[in-house]
Protein backbone atom coordinates (compact mmCIF):
# COMPACT_ATOMS: atom_id res chain seq x y z
CA UNK A 1 0.00 0.00 0.00
CA UNK A 2 1.21 3.52 -0.73
CA UNK A 3 1.09 6.49 1.58
CA UNK A 4 -1.63 8.67 0.06
CA UNK A 5 -1.97 11.13 2.92
CA UNK A 6 1.76 11.79 3.35
CA UNK A 7 2.06 10.78 7.01
CA UNK A 8 5.82 11.50 6.97
CA UNK A 9 5.22 15.10 5.90
CA UNK A 10 5.54 17.87 8.50
CA UNK A 11 1.76 18.32 8.30
CA UNK A 12 1.48 15.05 10.18
CA UNK A 13 2.35 17.02 13.30
CA UNK A 14 -0.93 18.94 12.89
CA UNK A 15 -2.93 15.71 12.85
CA UNK A 16 -4.46 15.95 16.32
CA UNK A 17 -5.92 19.34 15.46
CA UNK A 18 -7.13 18.66 11.93
CA UNK A 19 -8.68 15.24 12.58
CA UNK A 20 -11.31 16.76 14.87
CA UNK A 21 -12.43 19.11 12.12
CA UNK A 22 -12.91 16.25 9.69
CA UNK A 23 -14.22 13.39 11.82
CA UNK A 24 -17.17 15.02 13.58
CA UNK A 25 -17.74 12.12 15.99
CA UNK A 26 -14.03 11.73 16.72
CA UNK A 27 -14.29 12.43 20.46
CA UNK A 28 -17.29 10.11 20.89
CA UNK A 29 -15.52 7.19 19.22
CA UNK A 30 -12.91 7.21 21.98
CA UNK A 31 -15.05 8.36 24.90
CA UNK A 32 -17.58 5.55 24.41
CA UNK A 33 -14.76 3.03 23.85
CA UNK A 34 -13.35 4.08 27.23
CA UNK A 35 -16.77 3.62 28.84
CA UNK A 36 -17.06 0.10 27.38
CA UNK A 37 -13.60 -0.82 28.65
CA UNK A 38 -14.50 0.37 32.15
CA UNK A 39 -17.77 -1.59 32.05
CA UNK A 40 -16.84 -4.82 30.26
CA UNK A 41 -13.08 -5.31 29.99
CA UNK A 42 -12.04 -6.43 33.46
CA UNK A 43 -8.86 -8.36 32.73
CA UNK A 44 -6.81 -6.48 30.16
CA UNK A 45 -3.07 -6.91 30.58
CA UNK A 46 -1.95 -6.28 27.01
CA UNK A 47 -3.14 -3.94 24.25
CA UNK A 48 -2.15 -3.55 20.60
CA UNK A 49 -3.02 -0.33 18.79
CA UNK A 50 -3.22 -0.46 15.01
CA UNK A 51 -2.44 3.01 13.66
CA UNK A 52 -1.22 4.42 16.97
CA UNK A 53 0.18 7.62 15.49
CA UNK A 54 -1.17 10.76 17.10
CA UNK A 55 -1.61 9.05 20.46
CA UNK A 56 -5.39 9.30 20.87
CA UNK A 57 -5.87 5.62 21.73
CA UNK A 58 -2.93 5.61 24.14
CA UNK A 59 -4.14 8.75 25.87
CA UNK A 60 -7.66 7.32 26.18
CA UNK A 61 -6.77 3.84 27.39
CA UNK A 62 -3.96 4.70 29.78
CA UNK A 63 -6.49 6.55 31.92
CA UNK A 64 -8.46 3.34 32.54
CA UNK A 65 -5.81 0.66 31.91
CA UNK A 66 -2.69 2.24 33.46
CA UNK A 67 -0.99 -1.09 34.24
CA UNK A 68 -1.45 -2.72 30.84
CA UNK A 69 1.46 -3.11 28.44
CA UNK A 70 0.93 -1.44 25.07
CA UNK A 71 2.17 -2.19 21.57
CA UNK A 72 1.75 1.08 19.67
CA UNK A 73 2.02 0.17 15.98
CA UNK A 74 2.14 2.58 13.05
CA UNK A 75 4.15 2.51 9.81
CA UNK A 76 5.04 6.20 10.27
CA UNK A 77 7.92 7.13 12.58
CA UNK A 78 6.77 10.75 12.57
CA UNK A 79 3.27 9.85 13.70
CA UNK A 80 4.67 7.73 16.53
CA UNK A 81 6.83 10.68 17.59
CA UNK A 82 3.64 12.73 17.73
CA UNK A 83 2.08 10.09 20.00
CA UNK A 84 5.10 10.19 22.32
CA UNK A 85 5.04 13.99 22.41
CA UNK A 86 1.35 14.03 23.24
CA UNK A 87 1.78 11.72 26.23
CA UNK A 88 4.67 13.84 27.52
CA UNK A 89 2.51 16.95 27.23
CA UNK A 90 -0.30 15.21 29.11
CA UNK A 91 2.01 13.79 31.77
CA UNK A 92 0.91 10.20 31.08
CA UNK A 93 3.19 7.19 31.42
CA UNK A 94 2.76 3.47 30.75
CA UNK A 95 4.64 0.40 29.55
CA UNK A 96 4.64 1.18 25.81
CA UNK A 97 6.58 -0.40 22.97
CA UNK A 98 6.49 1.76 19.84
CA UNK A 99 6.76 -0.24 16.60
CA UNK A 100 7.14 1.50 13.23
CA UNK A 101 5.85 -1.24 10.93
CA UNK A 102 2.66 -2.27 9.17
CA UNK A 103 0.63 -4.31 11.64
CA UNK A 104 0.77 -7.55 9.66
CA UNK A 105 4.58 -7.49 9.96
CA UNK A 106 4.57 -7.22 13.76
CA UNK A 107 5.35 -10.33 15.80
CA UNK A 108 3.80 -10.17 19.27
CA UNK A 109 2.17 -12.69 21.57
CA UNK A 110 -1.61 -12.65 21.46
CA UNK A 111 -3.04 -9.69 23.39
CA UNK A 112 -6.25 -9.04 25.32
CA UNK A 113 -7.43 -5.98 23.42
CA UNK A 114 -6.81 -4.44 20.00
CA UNK A 115 -7.94 -1.09 18.64
CA UNK A 116 -8.08 -0.25 14.94
CA UNK A 117 -9.60 3.19 14.51
CA UNK A 118 -9.95 5.00 11.18
CA UNK A 119 -7.49 2.73 9.39
CA UNK A 120 -9.44 0.20 7.33
CA UNK A 121 -10.62 2.69 4.69
CA UNK A 122 -7.00 3.63 3.90
CA UNK A 123 -6.45 0.10 2.56
CA UNK A 124 -7.43 0.33 -1.07
CA UNK A 125 -8.00 -3.30 -2.00
CA UNK A 126 -10.07 -6.11 -0.54
CA UNK A 127 -6.89 -8.17 -0.17
CA UNK A 128 -5.23 -5.47 1.94
CA UNK A 129 -8.30 -5.19 4.16
CA UNK A 130 -8.42 -8.96 4.54
CA UNK A 131 -4.72 -9.08 5.37
CA UNK A 132 -5.18 -6.55 8.17
CA UNK A 133 -8.20 -8.33 9.67
CA UNK A 134 -6.39 -11.66 9.51
CA UNK A 135 -3.40 -10.08 11.30
CA UNK A 136 -5.68 -8.65 13.98
CA UNK A 137 -7.36 -12.01 14.57
CA UNK A 138 -4.00 -13.79 14.75
CA UNK A 139 -2.74 -11.38 17.42
CA UNK A 140 -5.90 -11.31 19.57
CA UNK A 141 -6.64 -13.91 22.26
CA UNK A 142 -9.85 -15.90 22.12
CA UNK A 143 -12.26 -13.92 24.27
CA UNK A 144 -10.31 -10.75 23.52
CA UNK A 145 -11.83 -7.43 22.50
CA UNK A 146 -11.53 -5.46 19.27
CA UNK A 147 -12.64 -1.85 18.79
CA UNK A 148 -12.80 -0.89 15.12
CA UNK A 149 -14.00 2.24 13.36
CA UNK A 150 -13.91 3.23 9.70
CA UNK A 151 -15.67 5.06 6.90
CA UNK A 152 -18.32 2.56 5.79
CA UNK A 153 -20.80 2.65 2.96
CA UNK A 154 -21.43 2.11 -0.73
CA UNK A 155 -20.09 4.89 -2.92
CA UNK A 156 -22.80 6.15 -5.25
CA UNK A 157 -25.69 4.80 -3.20
CA UNK A 158 -28.23 7.50 -2.36
CA UNK A 159 -27.97 7.24 1.43
CA UNK A 160 -24.16 7.38 1.29
CA UNK A 161 -24.15 10.48 -0.90
CA UNK A 162 -26.78 12.19 1.28
CA UNK A 163 -24.69 11.59 4.39
CA UNK A 164 -21.66 13.06 2.64
CA UNK A 165 -23.67 16.23 1.98
CA UNK A 166 -24.44 16.50 5.69
CA UNK A 167 -20.79 15.74 6.52
CA UNK A 168 -19.74 18.65 4.30
CA UNK A 169 -21.92 21.08 6.25
CA UNK A 170 -20.48 19.84 9.53
CA UNK A 171 -16.88 20.17 8.33
CA UNK A 172 -17.49 23.71 7.09
CA UNK A 173 -18.99 24.57 10.47
CA UNK A 174 -15.80 23.28 12.12
CA UNK A 175 -13.63 25.57 9.99
CA UNK A 176 -12.71 23.36 7.03
CA UNK A 177 -12.66 25.42 3.84
CA UNK A 178 -14.73 24.54 0.78
CA UNK A 179 -11.52 23.80 -1.12
CA UNK A 180 -10.34 21.45 1.65
CA UNK A 181 -13.71 19.72 1.64
CA UNK A 182 -13.61 19.26 -2.13
CA UNK A 183 -10.15 17.69 -1.86
CA UNK A 184 -11.33 15.40 0.92
CA UNK A 185 -14.47 14.44 -1.02
CA UNK A 186 -12.40 13.63 -4.08
CA UNK A 187 -10.25 11.27 -1.99
CA UNK A 188 -13.24 9.03 -1.22
CA UNK A 189 -13.03 6.21 -3.69
CA UNK A 190 -9.41 6.99 -4.49
CA UNK A 191 -7.26 7.21 -1.33
CA UNK A 192 -10.15 6.33 0.99
CA UNK A 193 -11.95 3.15 -0.03
CA UNK A 194 -14.93 2.20 2.17
CA UNK A 195 -16.92 -0.99 2.29
CA UNK A 196 -20.37 -1.37 3.85
CA UNK A 197 -21.11 -2.11 7.50
CA UNK A 198 -22.41 -5.52 6.44
CA UNK A 199 -19.23 -6.31 4.50
CA UNK A 200 -17.04 -5.31 7.47
CA UNK A 201 -19.01 -7.55 9.84
CA UNK A 202 -18.91 -10.48 7.38
CA UNK A 203 -15.16 -10.08 6.85
CA UNK A 204 -14.45 -10.12 10.57
CA UNK A 205 -16.70 -13.14 11.07
CA UNK A 206 -14.52 -15.10 8.65
CA UNK A 207 -11.63 -14.65 11.09
CA UNK A 208 -13.50 -15.51 14.27
CA UNK A 209 -14.54 -12.01 15.34
CA UNK A 210 -18.17 -11.57 16.36
CA UNK A 211 -19.93 -8.20 16.46
CA UNK A 212 -21.38 -7.30 19.84
CA UNK A 213 -22.76 -3.96 18.66
CA UNK A 214 -22.08 -0.76 16.73
CA UNK A 215 -21.55 1.75 19.51
CA UNK A 216 -21.17 4.99 17.55
CA UNK A 217 -22.38 6.01 14.09
CA UNK A 218 -22.31 9.49 12.62
CA UNK A 219 -22.65 10.15 8.88
CA UNK A 220 -20.71 7.32 7.20
CA UNK A 221 -18.36 6.52 10.09
CA UNK A 222 -19.17 3.45 12.19
CA UNK A 223 -17.40 2.41 15.40
CA UNK A 224 -17.96 -1.15 16.57
CA UNK A 225 -17.23 -3.53 19.46
CA UNK A 226 -16.20 -7.11 18.67
CA UNK A 227 -15.09 -10.18 20.59
CA UNK A 228 -12.93 -13.01 19.27
CA UNK A 229 -14.87 -16.27 19.60
CA UNK A 230 -12.47 -18.69 17.89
Amino acid sequence: MGNPFQWEHDKAMQYNETIRKRILNYASIFEVMQDIVVTDCREVHSVAIVGAGGGQELSTLIDVLPKACYFAVDPSEKMLELAKYRLIQEGKEADIQYIAKPFHEVEVDAVDLITCHLVLHFLQTDDEKRQLIQAISKRLKVGGTLFLSSINGKIGRADFEQQLDVWRVGMLRKGVTEKEWEKFRASIGEQLVPITDEEVVALLQQYGLSLLYHYEKTHVITASYYVKIR
